[in-house]
Formats: C-alpha cells, sequence, structure tokens
C-alpha cells in the first residue's frame, strides 16, 4: 500500500525497478483475509491492480502449495517477523532459492533507543527479547538488505558472519517551484501505527509548538498521516489540522514552509525526511530523523538536537526565505543524486549480481522428503481432512 507507509513506498518501487531489470516477480500477500478487512473493497482492489499492471503474479493462497509448484531463485522476505516463522519450512521446499530478509529497520535496535529515552526497564526487556528473535532469523538467511550504514554496522557488530547488503529509500523528484501558504506553515508526515510518529507529534506539541506560535500566532501546522491515535486527533484547532490518511502527501508538501521530523528514538532511515527533500521543502529533524543521510548539517537539512535548537532552526526558516530555499534546494539534489529512482536503480544492479554469486545456507535434512511429505499434507486437508474440520466447527 505504497501511499500509506513509507516501507510500502520503498518496498513497491524496489518491485518496480527489478521488472524493469527483466526479473520476474511473485508477490505472496500473508494474511490476506485480514488485510482485507483493514481497508476498503475498492482501494484493495486498487492496490492489486497497481501490482499487476506491473506484472506481478499475486498469490494469496496456501503459501506451501505456492512453494511446490515453482522454483524460485529468491524469496524476499519484508521484515523478519514473517520469516521467522517460516524461513525453515522454505529453506526445506525450496532448496535452491537464495533467502533475503530486508530489515526494513533493525527492529530491535529501535526498541533499545525507546528504552533508553523512556529509561524503562519493560521496554529494555522487550528490546532484549526482540533482539534474540531478530538475530536468530537473520543468521538462517542467505543476505539481510538494510537501509542504512548504521544499520549495517549494527548487525555486524551482533553477527560477524552474516552477509548484508544496503537498498536505501527511494524518491521520486519534484520539482520545487509551488505555491506557499500565506501565513508560515509546518508539516509532520507519518502513519502513526509506528510508535516514533506518536511521540515526535506529542513531543512537538509539548516542548516546541508553543514557542512557535507565540511568536507566529498565525503558524498552521499540518499533521499528516493515518491512523490518528485519540491523543493525536485531540490537537486540531484552528492552527493544526490533523488530516489521518490522505491519497497524496505532496499537495500538503508543496504548500507548506518547513517540514518537521522531531523524532527522539528509531532507527532506519526515515522516508518522511526524504520525502520532503525530495519536493524541495527545507527539513528540521533531529538526529534520528537524519540517520542514514551523510548530509551536512545546515545545508541539505537542519539538525537539531534539542528543544530550543528546534524551535530556533524553525524560526530562523521562517523570517529567511532565502535560506529556506537554499535549505530546499540543496535537500532536493542531495536527494535526486543518492535517493532517486535512477540512482537506486543502479543499486539494484549490483544487488542483482551479488545475489547471482551468493552461496545458499543447506539444511541437512532431506528436502525431497519434506516436499513429499507437504505435498501429502496438503492433499489430505483438500481432499479429506476438511469434512471433519467442518464436522466439528
Amino acid at each position: 500500500m505504497p501511499d500509506r507507509a513509507s516501507a510500502d513506498l520503498r518496498m513497491s518501487t524496489i518491485i518496480e525497478l527489478l521488472i524493469k531489470q527483466g526479473l520476474q516477480c511473485h508477490y505472496f500477500i500473508i494474511n490476506y483475509a485480514l488485510w482485507s478487512h483493514k481497508t476498503t473493497p475498492t482501494d484493495l482492489i486498487r492496490y492489486r491492480k497497481l501490482l499487476e499492471e506491473l506484472g506481478v503474479y499475486i498469490h494469496t493462497e496456501n503459501m506451501d502449495r505456492l512453494l511446490l509448484r515453482y522454483h524460485f531463485d529468491v524469496i524476499y522476505f519484508k521484515y523478519f517477523y514473517q520469516a521467522e516463522k517460516r524461513i525453515t519450512s522454505i529453506r526445506l521446499l525450496q532448496p535452491n532459492a537464495r533467502i533475503v530478509i530486508d530489515s526494513v529497520d533493525i527492529v530491535y535496535a529501535r526498541l533499545l533507543t525507546q528504552a533508553k529515552l523512556e529509561n524503562n526497564t519493560d521496554y529494555y526487556a522487550e528490546a532484549e527479547h526482540t533482539k534474540n528473535r531478530e538475530l536468530a532469523t537473520y543468521a538462517q538467511a542467505d543476505l539481510i538488505v538494510t537501509i542504512t550504514p548504521e544499520d549495517t554496522d549494527i548487525l555486524l557488530r551482533d553477527l560477524p558472519d552474516i552477509k548484508t547488503f544496503i537498498i536505501p529509500n527511494i524518491h521520486e523528484i519534484y520539482p520545487s517551484n509551488c505555491e506557499k501558504t500565506p501565513f508560515p506553515s509546518l508539516i509532520f508526515i507519518g502513519i502513526f501505527s509506528h510508535e516514533p510518529n506518536v511521540d515526535a507529534v506529542l513531543y512537538f506539541y509539548r516542548e516546541i509548538w508553543p514557542t512557535i506560535v507565540k511568536k507566529y500566532p498565525n503558524c498552521h501546522w499540518f499533521i499528516i498521516g493515518g491512523n490518528p491515535p485519540p491523543e493525536i486527533q485531540s490537537l486540531a484547532c484552528r492552527n493544526i489540522e490533523v488530516t489521518g490518511y490522505v491519497p497524496e502527501t505532496l499537495p500538503y508538501l508543496k504548500k507548506s514552509w518547513v517540514s518537521i521530523a522531531p523524532l527522539r528514538f528509531g532507527a532506519g532511515m526515515k522516508g518522511k525526511v526524504g520525502e520532503a527533500m525530495a519536493a524541495g521543502i527545507p527539513v528540521v529533524t533531529t538526529d534520528f530523523g537524519a540517520q542514514g543521510l551523510d548530509v551536512i548539517n545546515g545545508k541539505q537539512l537542519l539538525i537539531a538536537l534539542t528543544a530550543d535548537e528546534f524551535s530556533e532552526q524553525i524560526n530562523n526558516l521562517i523570517v529567511d526565505g532565502e535560506k529556506r530555499k537554499y535549505i530546499g534546494d540543496q535537500g532536493l539534489l542531495f536527494i535526486e543524486s543518492h535517493y532517486s529512482t535512477q540512482a537506486v536503480n543502479i543499486i539494484l544492479n549490483t544487488f542483482i549480481n551479488k545475489l547471482e554469486k551468493l552461496p545458499i545456507k543447506h539444511t541437512s535434512v532431506c528436502s525431497k522428503f519434506y516436499r513429499f511429505y507437504t505435498n501429502l499434507k496438503l492433499l489430505l486437508d483438500q481432499h479429506i481432512l476438511w469434512r471433519f474440520k467442518e464436522k466439528y466447527e
């Protein structure tokens, strides 16, 4: 669902670029019935159509049946969660396939930064538990995809023997000429099912926004993103617009003066930061928001380490139109050279070449026997066992 989350946009673009390079892509939707209840039938058809028009083969059936039907060169997981449950059986059903897990962000690293921020023992315990699960899953894969060099360093420190490859976020580049609001305006973009986004908005509202609106009473703040919880919705007022999900964020970006990303914890590369830069909008963020971007503070974006610094940087941009344009233009050029579809397409070509030479981690269990067993089980379920299930349900 590329219009709802940065990770989905990145994955959709990766698929599109791989197909353009001549690969055949099959997309398996896990828990399709659950997703069909989370969105409207119209949207579900639209999202499927977007993939099918690219030439993607979409599957929603039993995964074992799919793995028995085809012989894949690569099995590519988005996030470790689903790989954790299936990597052992996939290795047996597809012994000649390379298994790749896209971390998107290192989950345990993100949880650890939250635990440190809150100084919460329960969060530390959750981070440690997730770390054990995540690393155990990565250790079974043939290659781990990360988004940033920082994430790669974290993984190699904890799992020195794994193989990694960096595929960053990917952004469309848009001309920076646009109609701005006649009053100062800020924008925050982020899906609110992602906890760092909720924390960032509430932090900004409590610690920074009062200073801004006191100096500029007509300043407006657009809060864009799906699934806003009650505490975010309650911020809506004359100066603050909480939109919820919008099909396109670009119109809001184009009319805004400054994009903010006051993130206090997290991992990976932040789509909201790159998205604003790709639209020529100056960004004020934290060191967490700038993770993975090899930028010069004060040139391509502005990094603030405290609430006072954050409000000062915003104030400076509001009063200095030339600085807004300079930061916006430099940010756009940076994204275009590093994270545009053209730039990442070159990275993906290297990725494919690496996969072709990548050794496969084979299992000691007999793959042919497991395929026979799985096929037999599916046949029993399809023709015999379903009758008993129906009888006793």
